[in-house]
């Protein structure tokens, strides 16, 4: 859909790539704030 907007490729791409970025932070956010992360269960896996 960008593209069809007059972008360049290359920015149509990062600005996608943008967003999703952002919705996966904000997802990671909540569930911390919603205590549905057990950091140690984490911090073995991150080994």
């Amino acid at each position: 859909m960008d593209l069809i907007a007059g972008l360049p490729p290359h920015t149509a791409i990062a600005t996608n790539k943008m967003s999703s970025t952002c919705g996966t932070a904000l997802a990671t956010l909540r569930f911390i704030k919603n205590k549905l992360v057990n950091f140690k269960l984490e911090h073995f896996q991150m080994i």
